[in-house]
């Protein structure tokens, strides 16, 4: 009998970053981080996601903290385990286009200060607006991961993530991601889908989605038996409803497989063990929503990204809204970020269109987005990214003191 070729499923832990920006609104201090970090950096992960993503908004606006001596002082406890950020392109970690030179200088300054990879995504998959970033990473010897915004629609084919897993790769990306942000992913298109991207590209793929639909372990299955390299976890005190699969329960559900993690099952109790507190304590003090938890299949016909939810259900709660029965957003394909504030807010079930403004009279182009090839929008966001990125405009200059927040950083 041949002996079982052994392909270890690779595991990304998100409890720094997605995990809390997706339940807790983006709060967890550095100080609840530190004394579990030489724990976690025994476990043997693919990396442990940290920063990047709303971390440095929230570290600024809410916690009143540093980002820049986040990163280092986790940098001094990682000493084996990647640590990772989530990049918005051109956006960097803010909500409009920066000058190339920023963009560059960010990255460069991200690098040397412990980020170890990049996770650059454009929300409408435009790879000019990710251009730059990847040759920022690449050139500080960064590994430069390309996210992919997983969305529905009849553009979306086989074909279309073949070949655009073929585009990642000729530009230079070391591995390629799905970013199932809203939970949209079902189990079986997960299978197709990662053997679509498996034809286009030999760089590794790596899937990310949320629990939020209630899908995600039996997605993660049926990608992990298609064929993909990596997955993204929780630890579970911190993980499902709108956050992601626990990471022991893939790792137990793998156990003994040809795809066996190989992680240690006592090691993770540990670091569950810690969190749990945390986890009682932020129910306790309201900064965890139970209408965060458990499964909300409406997410299948809204569309609603797990850290947007999260987000908008702690907003809710400072307005004195947050007995309100459900919510519906305008779907995640047709706005251009997770967080956009302008036509992205909240509705409360049952808006008419007579309470509020039409989407498409707050963005001329929404059509375009809605016909699926997305061409308006992207020629619309690539002149603004192009004025913006003009050396002599006002635009350039205004983010002229973004650099020296950076250099702040040393």
């Amino acid at each position: 009998m041949s002996e079982q070729v052994k392909k270890p499923v690779r595991i990304m832990e998100t409890v720094l970053r997605d995990a809390h920006q997706s339940l807790i609104a983006t709060r967890m201090p550095t100080e609840v981080m530190l004394p579990i970090a030489d724990k976690m950096d025994q476990v043997g992960y693919e990396a442990v996601e940290m920063w990047g993503g709303a971390t440095f908004d929230s570290c600024l606006r809410f916690l009143k903290e540093d980002p820049w001596e986040r990163l280092r002082k986790l940098k001094e406890k990682f000493k084996k385990t990647p640590m990772q950020m989530l990049l918005r392109g051109q956006n960097l970690l803010g909500y409009s286009h920066y000058s190339d030179d920023v963009v560059e200088y960010f990255v460069q300054k991200s690098i040397a200060n412990g980020i170890d990879r990049i996770r650059i995504f454009d929300c409408l998959n435009d790879l000019r607006n990710l251009e730059t970033s990847v040759k920022a990473t690449k050139k500080e010897g960064g590994h430069a991961q390309i996210a992919l915004s997983y969305t529905l629609g009849d553009a979306y084919t086989e074909d279309y993530w073949m070949n655009i897993a073929r585009e990642i790769e000729e530009m230079g990306a070391d591995s390629l991601c799905i970013k199932d942000m809203a939970g949209l992913l079902l189990p079986y298109d997960a299978e197709k889908l990662v053997k679509a991207l498996k034809r286009g590209t030999d760089i590794p793929i790596e899937l990310h989605t949320h629990y939020t639909s209630g899908c995600g372990s039996m997605t993660y299955l049926k990608a992990i038996e298609a064929g993909v390299d990596i997955i993204d976890c929780a630890i579970s005190p911190l993980a499902l409803g709108t956050s992601q699969p626990a990471t022991e329960v893939m790792v137990g559900a793998l156990k003994g497989t040809e795809r066996d993690t190989g992680l240690d099952q006592a090691l993770l109790k540990e670091i569950a063990d810690y969190f749990t507190p945390y986890r009682e304590e932020c129910l306790e003090n309201g900064l965890l929503s139970t209408k965060v938890l458990g499964v909300n299949i409406r997410t299948l016909i809204y569309q609603v990204p797990g850290g947007m939810l999260s987000n908008m259900v702690s907003q809710l709660a400072e307005q004195g809204a947050s007995d309100t029965a459900g919510y519906s957003f305008f779907p995640d394909r047709r706005h251009t970020g997770c967080h956009e504030r302008t036509y992205g807010r909240a509705l409360q079930d049952g808006y008419r269109a007579d309470q509020g403004p039409d989407p498409r009279q707050v963005r001329p182009d929404y059509q375009a987005y809605e016909r699926g090839s997305c061409q308006e929008g992207h020629r619309r966001r690539r002149e603004n990214h192009l004025q913006t990125c003009r050396p002599d405009s006002s635009a350039a200059a205004s983010v002229r003191g973004g650099v020296r927040a950076v250099e702040a950083a040393g």
